[in-house]
């Protein structure tokens, strides 16, 4: 992997967000008997996957 993919700020804010969005989903799952992780968890993944799709992008553009 590049290391300005790493360097680019909105790719490391998607990934950050997105893991603390998936650890207060799995500790409300954990300590709620209701279902408002499924609040947390959707974002998370969008979050993952609009990430996940700059770094490609940015990869590709690098290659070039």
């Amino acid at each position: 992997m590049n290391l300005s993919i790493f360097k680019d700020s909105k790719f490391s804010i998607g990934i950050i967000s997105s893991f603390i969005l998936s650890l207060i989903a799995v500790i409300t799952a954990a300590t709620l008997d209701n279902e408002y992780w499924v609040v947390f968890i959707v974002p998370s993944y969008i979050l993952l996957f609009l990430s996940i799709r700059r770094a490609d992008k940015l990869y590709k553009e690098k290659g070039k």
